[in-house]
């Protein structure tokens, strides 16, 4: 057989609510039939708020082809993400239960095969409130949304009895699959050293070698190494160590995320019978408060945000192109780290990390809640579980193990502390907690004590800012009574519809917040958050991101890609010069202006006359890009023009005018230099923008829309509920199929023209390898 034979599953499933199908102890059988769905999947839509998010058991079930399978080989499933009990089915009979929403279920499914079968394989979920899965805390009170479902795909993978084993499935500390660690990482040299963990799950002892391969980010071997023979005995298995020596590496870092790729082989008898891939980046970490955090020795200090995972209408159930579009807008936003808060989030987001330079903090899921006895130890096995799938990515250099803003035990959040460093020995691991059992510790703005915090030279990171402090003062422990809130009118939660004033607002939040920052001793930032979302205890969305829900940029995104330097490399190029006039010039604009920028002078006009600036505000000393500020006496209609300039040089400009009538619809599909292609569905943000003759958005909020599309794709969520101030968004779901998506849509008085998307088609077949990762 092939070394490798891994099959994507994500098409083809049925689906059905529990009830639908019989009684709840009633396993599908072949001849069910539900609704046909391919993964991710929601089972129910949900309103943009997600007010009606849908709680219950449901079911998917499918055939597998194991055409390729054959007595004497492994068969592995493997189901990415769970929404948040389920229960796994071969031929009617129950071989797994997994507790966990958010990490994988893997399982060997060889002993219930039957040669010449193929058999059928059901998922049984429930996402019922059930305080023993993390994060454990009632729907009502807790400030994200679970949602449902098999929200991201599914994978097969056949393989010899002699074969590299799964990291989620083996028991053993540090084990199973490959481990990979870089005692040295220089500019000369580097030491790759793997740990690889080969089972022998056949009747008799196996002989083989272990031959490990790294290549640099051009293809090219930079370095091979075979193992001596290994002697795997029947039903055990063996850790194989070894290390290689590269010379002259590519490291990697946040400013050159150079990528290598790690094969490790089985070979038996000259014939290579297993093998296992990884994208990997040579790297060395340290974090202190006299140091800071370095990267192979550079000191690095991140300014980043916290991202939820969740999309309008569809929840957590998010395609892999589409993850990678989210990292992309948050590099985009001149962030250069992020937390996942609160809990594990899409392995494709995590390469795109990796791609991008975006250094993470990874987290197991937890918010304000401490259960029992199985709640804790559901809580070790999801550190150990989040360990073990995430641990080769470069760019997870922080792990979260700590429940956020929860009174933990002692004995609980010491016990988390050194599991990690159990899975993971060495200097290399470096555990975050908010409670100061960790190896850094975790504080968000609100709860102060920034600048007091010392504890020998252990390292800080500020967790959270920019919201909480500026919405109420009771630190954030009773969102859902509201109690302590200070005045609407000063917090961070802003939407366009707030207009310049309230968003000009938002952002000074996060100026004032982010400057203060810059003075304590943190090594990272994060402010919270990219992107708006929904929640569980409240029907109203949280609007503190810097990006809308349909991740539509708001001005204090401009603030922060401002606050990089012109020619600052920043992962896979350099940030560009850029200036941004904070406004929408409209009679209910403030006068004074808000250029944001990262050049050296800016200069101003409002209808081709200059405009005085005024001094650069005082109470942002510590920002590297402070905003320049232009105050005018009186309002008139017109352009406001800014231009940047370096070395007496303009090298940007941007424009603002008073729209004029309503004219045309602009289209924008947001891929973020990622197209959609055939072969597996994908969702698309589409953004219509309503100008005038000009191109200027006109800011009306009170159409009536209606999309018109056809081609192969539909509308999620039904048409947009409002216009917000002149702009409007929706989602499109692709089919699979190639072709063409036209676009259009009925605006109240406005003629509408086409806008055609292509869609083409991929070379891959429906069920081809998955190439992100190869694990068995």
């Amino acid at each position: 057989m092939d070394a490798v034979n891994e099959r994507n599953l994500n098409r083809g499933w049925q689906f059905a609510l529990a009830r639908e199908s019989g009684s709840l102890g009633r396993v599908p059988a072949a001849e069910d039939k539900g609704v046909r769905v391919d993964l991710p999947h929601i089972p129910r839509q949900h309103k943009l708020n997600a007010a009606d998010m849908w709680v219950g058991e449901c079911w998917y079930w499918r055939q597998l082809d194991l055409a390729n399978w054959c007595p004497g080989q492994r068969c592995y499933l493997e189901f990415e993400g769970l929404m948040q009990e389920s229960w796994l089915y071969v031929d009617g009979v129950e071989v797994a239960h997994h507790c966990s929403g958010y990490l994988p279920l893997v399982l060997d499914v060889t002993p219930w095969l039957v040669p010449g079968k193929n058999p059928l394989v059901a998922v049984r979920l429930s996402n019922r409130y059930n305080p023993d899965i993390p994060p454990g805390k009632p729907y009502e009170s807790q400030d994200f949304c679970l949602y449902s479902g098999m929200y991201r795909g599914a994978k097969m993978r056949i393989c010899n009895e002699l074969h590299i084993t799964s990291p989620n499935l083996t028991g053993d500390f540090a084990g199973g699959g490959v481990l990979v660690s870089y005692p040295v990482a220089e500019e000369d040299t580097a030491i790759v050293s793997t740990r690889t963990h080969v089972a022998n799950t056949g009747d008799s002892a196996r002989t083989c070698v272990v031959r490990c391969s790294v290549l640099g980010p051009d293809g090219s071997v930079c370095a091979t190494s075979d193992s001596e023979e290994v002697r795997v005995e029947a039903g055990t298995g063996k850790q194989v160590e070894m290390d290689l020596l590269v010379r002259q590496p590519r490291l990697w870092s946040p400013a050159s995320p150079q990528l290598c790729r790690l094969e490790v082989e089985l070979i038996e008898g000259g014939t290579v019978i297993d093998r296992v891939g990884e994208r990997i980046g040579i790297r060395r970490i340290e974090a202190s408060r006299s140091g800071g955090f370095r990267i192979n020795g550079k000191v690095h200090r991140l300014r980043g945000t916290n991202r939820h995972q969740d999309h309008p209408y569809v929840g957590n159930a998010v395609p892999d192109a589409a993850q990678v579009r989210d990292a992309r807008r948050l590099k985009e936003s001149g962030f250069d780290y992020v937390r996942l808060s609160h809990y594990p989030q899409s392995v494709s987001f995590l390469d795109a990390c990796d791609e991008l330079g975006i250094v993470v903090m990874d987290c197991i899921p937890g918010w304000q809640f401490m259960g029992g006895e199985r709640f804790r130890e559901n809580c070790y096995e999801h550190a150990r579980q989040l360990i073990r799938r995430d641990r080769n990515h470069p760019s997870v250099c922080f792990w979260e193990l700590s429940l956020n803003e929860t009174d933990m035990p002692e004995d609980f959040a010491t016990a988390l502390d050194r599991i990690g460093h159990e899975e993971y020995p060495g200097d290399q691991f470096l555990t975050c907690g908010w409670m100061d059992y960790y190896d850094i510790y975790l504080r968000a703005r609100q709860h102060g004590g920034l600048h007091t915090y010392r504890n020998g030279e252990k390292a800080l990171i500020i967790s959270e800012y920019g919201d909480w402090e500026y919405y109420a003062a009771n630190e954030g422990f009773s969102q859902e009574t509201g109690e302590g809130l200070k005045e609407k009118c000063l917090n961070s939660r802003k939407t366009r519809k707030d207009g310049d004033a309230g968003l000009l607002r938002k952002m000074g939040n996060f100026m004032e917040a982010l400057d203060e920052n810059l003075t304590t001793r943190a090594i990272a930032c994060g402010q919270w958050a990219f992107c708006d979302h929904a929640r569980s205890l409240s029907p109203e969305l949280s609007t503190m991101g810097v990006r809308d829900y349909f991740r539509y940029p708001k001005f204090t995104h401009y603030f922060y890609r401002s606050q990089r330097d012109a020619g600052e490399p920043m992962g896979t190029g350099v940030m560009e010069p850029m200036v941004f006039i904070a406004s929408h010039w409209t009679e209910q604009s403030p006068l004074t202006v808000h250029v944001l920028s990262n050049c050296e002078a800016v200069e101003l006009t409002l209808n081709g006359r200059p405009v005085a600036p005024v001094s650069v505000p005082e109470a942002y000393p510590h920002l590297p890009h402070p905003p320049r500020l232009f105050t005018l006496e009186r309002f008139e209609p017109g352009t406001l023009a800014a231009r940047g300039l370096i070395g007496g040089r303009v090298v940007a400009s941007h424009t603002v005018s008073t729209a004029g009538r309503a004219r045309a619809v602009e289209w924008t599909v947001d891929e973020e230099g990622v197209p959609s292609v055939s072969g597996q569905p994908d969702l698309l943000i589409v953004h219509g923008r309503i100008v005038d003759a000009q191109g200027t958005v006109c800011p009306l909020s009170d159409l009536r829309i209606a999309v018109i599309l056809s081609g192969p794709g539909r509308l999620i969520g039904g048409h947009p509920p409002y216009c917000e101030e002149g702009i409007f968004s929706f989602l499109v779901q692709t089919t699979g199929e190639p072709g063409t998506l036209m676009i259009s849509a009925e605006v109240t008085g406005l003629d509408v023209s086409v806008f055609n998307y292509e869609i083409k088609p991929c070379p891959l077949a429906d069920e081809a390898p998955v190439h992100h990762r190869l694990s068995s």
